[in-house]
């Protein structure tokens, strides 16, 4: 059985981005258009839903109802699929906005939207590829440890670790998943932003 990694589905995504960008570069009939205004839209729509839902809906009722590495086995599943995701859509809506407008149409407005949408990109990327992974394995080793003195089974955010810090190893893999944490959250946040940049920018136009 193959094993499929984070580059084999980044490489699969590239080619199938390819494959379009050749086949609606070259396609300039009637129903190009609006084939490519419905890729654009519902990938840059299933892009806004889903950061959405998993930032402020699944992620805190789960965190509010699992215990703590439950909620952490059950991220480490769903995370590699919402970044995987994340850097489809917006892959597709990038490719489809600048096969929609033209390089030597581009104006002010346009060259803001094409770097939110690269930006989108380049985050998502960086979450599916980096940040995603170091962090769960920087978790699952930290919930190696706590399950020896049995931590990990609180529901919530109240958890006294004050004896496990003393463990120099527990610290250190403690600090490595918090900086790739942080690192996670904070690219989700701006491709948040961009979305909504991008959002106004659509939305201002008269």
């Amino acid at each position: 059985m193959v094993h499929v990694t984070h580059i084999h589905l980044v490489s699969v995504t590239g080619i199938s981005v390819g494959i379009l960008w050749k086949i609606f570069s070259s396609w300039h009939g009637p129903s190009a258009r609006p084939i490519l205004n419905a890729l654009h839209l519902g990938s840059f729509a299933l892009n806004f839903g889903t950061q959405h839902w998993v930032s402020f809906i699944a992620g805190p009722v789960m965190i509010m109802v699992l215990p703590r590495h439950k909620f952490g086995e059950v991220q480490s599943k769903l995370f590699p699929c919402f970044f995987a995701l994340g850097t489809v859509t917006s892959s597709i809506t990038l490719m489809t906005y600048v096969l929609k407008n033209p390089y030597v149409s581009w104006d002010t407005q346009n060259k803001i939207q094409v770097a939110m949408l690269s930006s989108n990109l380049v985050f998502s990327l960086l979450n599916f590829l980096v940040f995603g992974p170091q962090s769960a394995d920087a978790m699952f080793k930290r919930h190696n440890l706590e399950q020896k003195v049995g931590v990990g089974h609180e529901v919530g955010f109240s958890v006294d670790r004050s004896e496990l810090m003393k463990n120099p190893i527990y610290a250190a893999i403690n600090k490595t998943f918090s900086r790739y944490h942080m690192a996670s959250t904070f690219s989700n946040f701006l491709i948040m932003l961009d979305i909504m940049i991008v959002v106004s920018n659509v939305t201002s136009i008269s």
